[in-house]
């Protein structure tokens, strides 16, 4: 398992197995600071399934 504590965790995309929330929480309880955005200090990011091509999101 890998070591959370004290990591800044982002999620991203829609998740199989866990609702969004779901997912921050039990980063939290494992000692992760889930954010909100991407920024230098993000240590893990977690990928969904994203429905859209990239270049249709702009």
């Amino acid at each position: 398992m890998i070591d959370l504590r004290g990591k800044r965790i982002l999620f991203t995309g829609r998740l199989r197995s866990f609702r969004r929330l779901q997912a921050q929480q039990l980063a939290t309880i494992l000692g992760a600071k889930p954010v909100n955005r991407i920024d230098k200090n993000l240590d893990i990011l977690v990928v969904g399934i994203i429905s859209k091509p990239y270049d249709q999101l702009l």
